[in-house]
């Protein structure tokens, strides 16, 4: 019979606490050494070693003084603005975001750059690894710690690629990892859009680290970031969240997965204006009189024009069904629905609710909050960021110490 080893030497000790200053450093803002002793239960001398290792390397500066009380302030410290930079990649069926930050999860800069739909990919990773060079350019003389891609699924871990990307074929034989990590020489990280989407609003987005939430990403896609107590939940292959292949009619119509009657095509912005364009032609609309993008129905949703909400209703009322079964699997308590169609703004937290009060039991709807994103459509982008901190804080030492 064989046993786990689940012990812990000096080293592994070390960086774990170095990842969990690191952390609480950036979720305090500015802080103090004492505040970080009480917090961690860390001896202030360990505490002392630790912080000025990470102010020699650059992680942590110095602020000044705190207020309080008595003759002796505290100095205060923070994580350093200066000496880091990190690349984040949002990789979407319509474009590529691409964004500069530093360690505290500032975004600098952000190029946008769209394709048309069937795109080769080659013609894609080009325009991707121009984009992280033009920002290269202005990172000049900072260590850049690294490039984190949201990738949209399903997209699988143990082969670095995408399984499938509707209407965009030939990506299951794209090595983006390896294309980009030969051309640029930085190491690259791919994650689940919405994985790095839910990363976000653990790093940014005022999540408790004891919560269980399920992120939820509706647009071209459906897919859900899952955070068990802080940790991202991926399933035995990486591929867990992938809800928008929830069936929801299985007579229904055959999705490019092969499975019939999927969620998402039912509740994607795609059909958003498909039904949009619909309504308002039998009402006698020309389709140029009411708006041939998602982006201009899901402000008249916004606005509260009534044919914009009725299909609106029609169609977040598909994502709620599916997303009862999604609720019923993993009983989160919280809801966070982000990107494209959280442009609809509070109407789609109500429409969810009340799709989802209808499904659940009492008590389990009771017991779950339902919120709006703090990044609107740039949460995957600022999550590709966070994913490259996720990754160096596996072994801080060995992804921040200067070379000897």
């Amino acid at each position: 019979m064989e046993y786990l080893k689940e012990g812990s030497n000096l080293l592994t000790v070390r960086e774990n606490n170095l990842a969990l200053l690191i952390r609480l450093i950036h979720k305090k803002k500015v802080c103090s050494r004492v505040e970080l002793s009480k917090e961690t239960g860390l001896k202030q001398a360990t505490i002392t070693n630790i912080v000025n290792d990470l102010i020699r390397w650059g992680v942590v500066a110095e602020t000044g003084f705190l207020p309080g009380r008595g003759k002796r302030r505290a100095i205060g410290i923070s994580l350093n603005q200066e000496s880091f930079r990190i690349i984040g990649v949002r990789l979407n069926r319509k474009y590529a975001q691409t964004g500069l930050f530093d360690l505290a999860g500032n975004l600098l800069e952000k190029k946008t750059c769209s394709f048309q739909r069937g795109v080769p990919p080659a013609e894609t990773v080009r325009s991707i690894c121009a984009a992280i060079e033009a920002l290269l350019g202005r990172a000049a003389q900072k260590k850049v710690l690294g490039i984190g891609i949201a990738m949209p699924g399903p997209f699988v871990p143990e082969s670095g690629r995408i399984a499938m990307m509707s209407g965009f074929p030939g990506w299951d034989r794209v090595d983006l990892k390896g294309e980009l990590e030969r051309q640029l020489l930085l190491p690259v990280y791919l994650e689940h859009d919405a994985n790095c989407g839910a990363l976000a609003e653990l790093w940014y987005g005022g999540i408790d680290s004891q919560e269980d939430v399920l992120f939820v990403a509706a647009d071209t896609g459906v897919g859900a970031g899952i955070l068990v107590r802080g940790q991202l939940y991926t399933g035995s292959q990486g591929m867990a969240g992938e809800i928008g292949h929830i069936s929801i009619d299985y007579q229904g119509p055959v999705c490019e997965c092969g499975n019939r009657g999927c969620l998402e095509l039912y509740c994607s912005t795609q059909r958003l204006v498909q039904r949009y364009q619909e309504e308002a032609q039998k009402a006698g609309n020309t389709i140029e009189a009411v708006g041939k993008t998602e982006e201009e129905i899901l402000k008249k949703v916004a606005d509260a024009e009534p044919l914009a909400r009725r299909v609106f209703g029609e169609v977040a009322g598909f994502l709620g069904i599916g997303l009862a079964s999604a609720v019923n699997a993993y009983n989160p308590g919280v809801i966070i629905l982000s990107d494209k169609m959280a442009l609809a703004g509070q109407y789609l937290v109500e429409v969810i609710a009340q799709a989802l009060k209808e499904r659940l039991l009492p008590s389990v709807f009771e017991g779950l909050r339902i919120r709006l994103g703090a990044f609107a459509e740039d949460g995957m982008l600022y999550g590709a960021g966070a994913l490259v901190i996720e990754r160096m804080l596996s072994m801080p030492s060995e992804s921040f110490k200067p070379p000897a």
